[in-house]
């Protein structure tokens, strides 16, 4: 379990980009960085600056980002649909059809 978890998101369309800040429970740090463009083309995402397989388009309201991550000799599915409440300051990330189908995460803003 992570001691502590900062996530800092840039969107200006069509791109997106997360930056995710992990302190470990022994005090390590972790920094990713995932980058994707919001207009659909396939394949223009990049995980800690390198090509991987995925992408994201615009369903209603919804962000939703798709992608497949090699991690030894499996591969990772992950597809992410991203809400933010009418107010702005909350932002929900829901796993749908993939290997992490039904976790939720709520996001609140900083300051």
């Amino acid at each position: 379990m992570p001691k502590a978890i900062l996530i800092k998101i840039m969107h200006s369309d069509p791109n997106v980009q997360e930056e995710i800040f992990v302190t470990k429970a022994d005090g390590n740090e972790q920094r990713i960085v995932f980058q994707c463009r919001t207009d659909g083309k396939p394949d223009g995402s990049l995980l800690n600056g390198k090509a991987i397989r995925g992408g994201a388009r615009w369903e209603g309201d919804d962000l939703v980002i798709e992608s497949w991550i090699q991690v030894g000799t499996i591969e990772r599915h992950s597809c992410d649909y991203w809400s933010l409440s009418p107010d702005g300051k909350t932002l929900s990330m829901e796993h749908r059809r993939d290997d992490l189908d039904g976790q939720l995460t709520i996001l609140d803003k900083a300051g």
